[in-house]
Order: C-alpha cells, then sequence, then structure tokens
C-alpha cells in the first residue's frame, strides 16, 4: 500500500489547484496522517509515507471511513470540484 500511495505522489500533478492527497491510517482505530488542507508538495506527502508505520490490529474501516468524511472531506472543499453527497 505504501508504495502504491508514492506511485500516486509521483505520477499526478498534485498540488493545491490540482490532486489533493490527504490520508487516513486505520487498524482498531483511524487516525489523520496527511490533510486535504496541508501542503500538497509531493515531497511532503513522500515524506509523510515514509513516516507510518503498520499498526496491527483489527481492520476498523468504519471508524476510518467517518475519520475521513468529517474531518478529512467536509472542511476543506475545493472550489469547483464536483461534491459528492453522502
Amino acid at each position: 500500500m505504501l508504495a502504491f500511495l508514492r506511485q500516486v505522489t509521483e505520477r499526478y500533478n498534485v498540488s493545491r489547484a490540482a490532486t489533493r492527497i490527504g490520508i487516513v491510517r486505520y487498524s482498531s482505530t483511524a487516525e489523520i496522517i496527511y490533510r486535504l488542507t496541508s501542503s500538497q508538495s509531493p515531497f511532503d506527502i513522500t515524506r509523510a509515507i515514509n513516516q507510518m508505520n503498520h499498526l496491527g490490529g483489527r481492520t476498523n474501516l468504519a471508524e476510518a471511513m467517518r475519520l475521513a468524511y468529517q474531518s478529512v472531506f467536509i472542511p476543506a472543499p475545493r472550489a469547483g470540484a464536483a461534491k459528492v453527497l453522502l
């Protein structure tokens, strides 16, 4: 998964005006690793990815999705972007 994240960062035009990246790491709990409002520098994103480690535990996808929706997507809309309503 980390290799995939690095490839996305390298292959797409990552910036505040183009493709933005947010990362939520989850296992038994979920936490925000990188926010959509953070610097969208490929270097900074790659550094955050490289500092991540495997937590172990169960896969609590529901908690990760809730956290991403409430704390990553809602406070960081991009002007002119298509909106997804849940």
